[in-house]
């Protein structure tokens, strides 16, 4: 039996209980506050059913929209879970303006959030040549989603995480967990968002070095793996979340850059690409090759290649944030 029905099932007896009582008790006197600390009773158990109470004097206590949207962007790697359990508000509160509004004004944090989120989807598109103008948030992701800048995954639990902070904007009271919320997985999100920012240098620039983790390293040392055949999938997973950042990136180029350097770019891609192409197949001629090197040896050469198109993704990348802001 599910817990939903085990739920509705006691709701259901409470509600009999209930009307029992005032039939063999019709002179007992139930007033607004007994009403209301019933309600308050209850209510944790009725979460499963429902997305939200409306208890007298209108006050809105909302249950799961940001939690579900939080477990949606977890499971997208848009939020590594172990960086929001202790997070460090005095360096928060500096970073983000909304982090000192939490506990005051939680409404006006959640909109200040959104607007934050909204920012930041922006300057991505913006990034990638993207059309921005006139665009709201929810065709922005769209527009995001369908070029292949955030997956379908990332552009579900954003969805459902700007429809949530939505809500602060009407003037939806939420109550007290919504505090602890914002402090811990609102910064998660924008750090993520910042990520696919980064302007990271270091390959033709002086002074600059991968100060923060690119989003695709994350993901490839937070999925890991204990077998060979999970390690293997990890690392096909990943060099093709490398190839889709390159083909974006290029893309991206290949819509600021001008002639002469247009031209260039293309030569030097397809040379690129020709290299790669030839270096795969001459590793993969040998037909004993799982002999010669084994398993080991089959997962360095694997993960040798996503280094190639990680290292040619990391240049291009510097060169779009150099040559063609």
């Amino acid at each position: 039996m599910s817990n939903k029905v085990v739920v509705k099932i006691l709701v259901s007896v409470g509600s009999v209980l209930v009307g029992l009582t005032h039939i063999l008790f019709p002179k007992l006197s139930i007033d607004a506050i007994t009403i209301t600390l019933i309600a308050i009773a209850i209510v944790p158990w009725l979460e499963t059913l429902f997305k939200s109470i409306e208890l007298p004097g209108g006050v809105k206590m909302e249950f799961q929209d940001l939690e579900k949207a939080t477990d949606k962007a977890i499971k997208a790697g848009l939020i590594i879970e172990d960086e929001i359990e202790q997070p460090n508000l005095e360096a928060l509160t500096k970073a983000y303006s909304f982090i000192d509004l939490a506990i005051d004004n939680p409404a006006l944090a959640l909109t200040g959030l959104r607007i934050e989120i909204e920012k930041r989807l922006r300057r991505l598109a913006e990034k990638f040549g993207l059309e921005i103008k006139g665009y709201s948030i929810s065709s922005l992701m769209q527009n995001l989603s369908v070029n292949g800048i955030i997956n379908a995954e990332e552009d579900s639990a954003l969805r459902d995480m700007v429809g949530a902070l939505n809500q602060a904007a009407h003037g939806i009271e939420f109550d007290i967990r919504n505090v602890d919320w914002i402090i811990k997985t609102g910064p998660a999100i924008l750090e993520s968002l910042d990520n696919k920012l980064e302007d990271r240098g270091g390959r033709f620039s002086v002074g600059k070095s991968d100060e923060r983790q690119h989003w695709i390293d994350i993901s490839y040392a937070n999925r890991g793996g204990s077998t060979t055949k999970e390690m293997i999938g990890n690392i096909n997973e990943h060099t093709a979340l490398w190839e889709i950042e390159l083909a974006n990136i290029y893309l991206a180029l290949l819509k600021k850059l001008k002639s002469p350097h247009l031209e260039k770019l293309i030569e030097s891609q397809e040379h690129w690409t020709e290299q790669l192409r030839l270096e795969r197949e001459f590793i993969q001629s040998f037909d004993d090759l799982r002999m010669k090197v084994g398993t080991g040896g089959l997962l360095a050469i694997a993960s040798s290649f996503m280094g190639k198109v990680r290292e040619r993704t990391l240049e291009l990348d510097e060169i779009l944030s150099l040559f063609a802001s």
